[in-house]
């Protein structure tokens, strides 16, 4: 391949590259700046002489980006807490008909293996059918209703009612169904506590926080429960087929004689 030389003072060298979307022309002045952002490798590159083109034995572009990241200053480490040091207590629910509860044992197995230490107020699982012994079995310590109400985090289904909130220790965590906009007294004491407050319910439904959406797995299981009310009251026979989301863990029914 012939090199056009080039006639342009101040210049003593230029690199022109096979591909024409890449670079056309690099001026030698250019060429260390350009080296440091593309990384280009080059072995040889010289001028023979005024008017004469260069002389490249081999050049190699775009090898990798890591020149660029060299520079950055390493991420200061966040002071915090480590997990062991950390509770996380459930108390039991008390609105009238509610029978959930915020922790199942599978996801105190989840937390336990992370370090956390699990406090369970005794009894809060039994309307669901978790019994003490289903949470001791994965770890979590059955306690009283203050001690679970003083964790660190408190996890809850419902929002705390006026008087559970003299419970909580203050400055620790709350992990809830707060509904905001509807419970404006209860933001205010919870606030005069220092409490940090996160409200399950205004987790905005995107695909980066599906996995904290509790609200749509909430009125998913009510529509599944609305057409079976439905269908108790309905005159003749229902032929309905229910499919469930696999993460939802679901009671079989026995439908064969044994």
């Amino acid at each position: 391949r012939h090199w056009p030389a080039l006639g342009r003072p101040g210049v003593a060298a230029f690199l022109h590259t096979f591909s024409p979307y890449f670079l056309p022309v690099v001026a030698a002045s250019q060429l260390d700046e350009m080296a440091s952002v593309l990384r280009f490798s080059l072995t040889t590159l010289e001028v023979a002489g005024s008017g004469h083109r260069p002389l490249i034995s081999s050049i190699r572009g775009l090898r990798t980006h890591a020149r660029l990241h060299e520079a950055a200053k390493p991420a200061e480490a966040i002071p915090g807490i480590p997990y062991k040091n950390m509770t996380i207590g459930v108390p039991k629910e008390i609105w009238q008909n509610e029978k959930r509860v915020a922790l199942a044992p599978a996801s105190v197995t989840a937390l336990t293996k992370k370090g956390f230490n699990i406090v369970i107020e005794d009894g809060a699982g039994m309307e669901a059918k978790y019994y003490n012994s289903a949470f001791e079995e994965v770890g979590a310590k059955i306690v009283d209703r203050s001690s679970a109400f003083g964790a660190d985090i408190v996890l809850k289904v419902r929002q705390p009612l006026i008087e559970e909130v003299d419970l909580l220790r203050g400055g620790n965590t709350l992990v809830s169904f707060l509904f905001p906009a509807q419970n404006q007294e209860l933001l205010k004491k919870l606030a005069a506590k220092n409490m940090t407050a996160f409200a399950m319910d205004c987790i905005p439904r995107i695909s980066r926080a599906q996995v904290f959406d509790a609200l749509s797995s909430m009125a998913n299981i009510a529509g599944y429960r609305a057409v079976v009310e439905a269908s108790n009251h309905f005159g003749r026979f229902f032929t309905g087929k229910f499919v469930w989301k696999e993460e939802v863990v679901v009671w079989t029914c026995c439908t064969e004689p044994m």
